[in-house]
């Protein structure tokens, strides 16, 4: 991966099947990948895939430490819509848990 960073792959490009990068690595934990992708530049509020967005790929699968890397990286996740639930996301985490 980080030599197609370097040769100046996008980092936010988009596949119908799983949507970007980082929400295939949030989906499966891998926190290591999800911080280089979003150091490099990834769009975390880029959508697709079955989840809709990074955070709630690593939400939903109980991902953790992704989530708290996507919380606490520049962009203000708070406003952040899931997209699949169109709520903002503390409305959704509330929802999904009561």
């Amino acid at each position: 991966m980080s030599r197609l960073i370097a040769a100046g792959a996008d980092v936010s490009a988009w596949s119908h099947r799983l949507g970007t990068a980082l929400i295939a690595a949030s989906r499966k934990g891998h926190i290591e990948v999800v911080e280089r992708l979003l150091t490099a530049g990834a769009d975390m509020n880029s959508s697709g895939g079955g989840y809709g967005s990074a955070l709630a790929a690593a939400y939903l699968n109980r991902k953790n430490e992704v989530v708290e890397a996507l919380r606490a990286a520049e962009g203000g996740l708070n406003s952040k819509i899931f997209r699949f639930m169109d709520l903002p996301v503390e409305g959704a985490l509330l929802k999904i848990l009561y």
